[in-house]
């Protein structure tokens, strides 16, 4: 068929029986023992038109939106607290005396509450201000005493002046060799106790340094027995209600010794348990 040649004749009458006999009455093909059968037919289906000019259409639809409230209840086992609620320490070491509150009563925060060993804090008080009030009266003995030293020394300067001008007088108006070695001499003296006062001005305030020194150590030392005194006297650190006293006396107490319960009442909340397996939403 691919030939220029002329095909013999008749040879196209047998191409069309071969390609269009139905299966399984192919003829046999001269020089050739297997049969020409058709296969399955093809899958029908599909469109002609490319993906990319394919239009889709989709169906859109427009509602308003509305608010509504939700409300949903769930049932629950759970207890009203105050939103405040703390423990009152013992703050100091020592023996209870006294609690001078009772449950359910209401406290604020000048309201004492406790007593702890109160002859021990108040003589630890009492000692560090009379050291204190002794260092105070020593600085003040030492700061008069810079003061008497600072006028002496003006007098010894006034005089050493004085005899300095003396002894110019007397070498202009030419007088006499004793006039002359005396004037000397009262200036030397005036030198003498110049130096003297000037000395002990310096030893004065050296005193006075120390005496200030001693004062704010005093001061110092007054903090701490001052500051166990007002705690060894408890208070609350906000106004509230008692709930429970925890310790009775006498009591041996240390600082974190929690001797009361208190809360306050003016704001309340209310804590429960609701499983998540509840939850609706």
């Amino acid at each position: 068929l691919g030939s220029s040649k002329t095909p013999p004749p008749g040879i196209h009458d047998k191409i069309r029986r071969i390609l269009f006999t139905p299966l399984g009455h192919a003829p046999r093909c001269a020089g050739d023992n297997r049969l020409f059968q058709h296969g399955a037919d093809a899958p029908k289906g599909g469109s002609d038109i490319k993906p990319s000019q394919v239009k889709l259409k989709r169906s859109v639809e427009l509602h308003q939106v509305g608010y509504q409230r939700i409300i949903a209840a769930e049932e629950s086992i759970g207890s009203i607290e105050a939103e405040r609620q703390t423990e009152i320490p013992a703050g100091v070491e020592g023996v209870l005396e006294d609690m001078l509150v009772r449950e359910g009563q209401h406290v604020d925060t000048q309201t004492i509450v406790a007593r702890i060993d109160q002859d021990l804090y108040k003589s630890s008080l009492d000692t560090a201000i009379a050291s204190e009030k002794r260092a105070a009266a020593a600085l003040k003995k030492a700061e008069a005493a810079e003061g008497k030293a600072l006028a002496s020394q003006k007098r010894a300067e006034s005089r050493y002046s004085l005899a300095e001008r003396m002894v110019v007088i007397s070498d202009r108006a030419a007088g006499s060799i004793e006039e002359r070695e005396q004037r000397r001499s009262d200036v030397m003296v005036a030198q003498a106790d110049l130096n003297a006062a000037a000395a002990e001005v310096v030893a004065v305030r050296a005193e006075s340094r120390a005496m200030v020194a001693e004062l704010d150590a005093a001061s110092a030392a007054r903090i701490r027995p001052e500051l166990n005194c007002r705690k060894s006297q408890g208070r609350p650190r906000f106004s509230g209600q008692i709930n429970q006293r925890r310790q009775n006396v006498p009591y041996y107490v240390k600082p974190d010794t929690v001797i009361l319960t208190m809360a306050d009442l003016t704001r309340l909340r209310v804590a429960g348990h609701v499983p998540e397996k509840s939850a609706r939403f």
